[in-house]
Formats: structure tokens, C-alpha cells, sequence
């Protein structure tokens, strides 16, 4: 189930790394934040733990499987108007990701995350990323 009764959308995250890099990937242009960057995930339905919506996104978004992980952070955050409370797990996945809503998706060094546009709530967990040097710093 969700964590803590909050008035805002709970909405999920996952931080997939391989090699060093993490996976994200870009919003449509008719989507909301529209070519803005971010890790892929979604919005948790209503008696959803976040570990489930995030695997069900996964798949509906990337034909990704994968095993979520540890929680990495949770951002609360202001987007288009609206507050959310965004829950970035790390997760395990096999294969590449197969683009049914997304237009792109990339790997990227945590450091060279900065410079793409990403919502304000995962800007805040690539700033975390990159501080950290990445999910498991050398």
C-alpha cells in the first residue's frame, strides 16, 4: 500500500544503472513536461504498493522486467501546478528498454545528468545520484 496518507499523487521512479550510467528517458511533446527527461516510472493506482506501480510501469512504458529494489530517495515537488510526492527506488532490470510511450531513452553518467532537462523532482534525485558519484560510488 502507499506510504503515509498524503493528499498528493504518489508517483514512482526507477533508477536503472549499468556500466557505471542510468537509464532515463524523454516525455513525449504532447505529454505533460513535454521533452523533459526523467527516470521512468509512474503514478501509483489506489491500492497499489509503489513497488508494484513501479514494475507495472516498467513493463506498460518500456517492456522492461525488472526487480525493484531499496527506495533511493523520496523528492516532494511542484509540477505543472501541481505537488507530488515522487519515490525513486533502484532497480535491477535485463535487456533494454522497448519505447511504447517515450520517445528516447538514453544512459547517462550521473554527472552529465545536469545538463539535460528533467522535471524539477528528478532533477533533484540526479543531483543526488551525482553527488553520490552514482548508486554504488568507487
Amino acid at each position: 500500500m502507499l506510504p503515509d496518507p498524503s493528499p498528493f499523487p504518489a508517483v514512482t521512479a526507477a533508477i536503472i544503472a549499468r556500466h557505471g550510467k542510468v537509464l532515463v528517458t524523454r516525455r513525449p511533446p504532447w505529454a505533460s513536461a513535454p521533452l523533459h527527461w526523467e527516470f521512468p516510472g509512474g503514478k501509483a493506482e489506489p491500492g497499489e504498493t509503489l513497488e508494484a506501480a513501479l514494475a507495472r510501469e516498467l513493463l506498460e512504458e518500456l517492456d522492461l522486467p525488472g526487480t525493484v529494489g531499496p527506495l533511493f530517495m523520496k523528492v516532494s515537488a511542484r509540477e505543472e501546478g501541481c505537488r507530488i510526492d515522487l519515490y525513486a527506488f533502484v532497480v535491477h532490470a535485463a535487456g533494454e528498454p522497448r519505447l511504447r510511450e517515450h520517445i528516447e531513452a538514453r544512459w547517462v553518467e550521473p554527472a552529465e545528468l545536469s545538463r539535460l532537462l528533467m522535471t524539477c523532482a528528478d532533477r533533484a534525485v540526479a543531483s543526488a545520484l551525482a553527488a553520490r558519484g552514482g548508486l554504488f560510488p568507487a
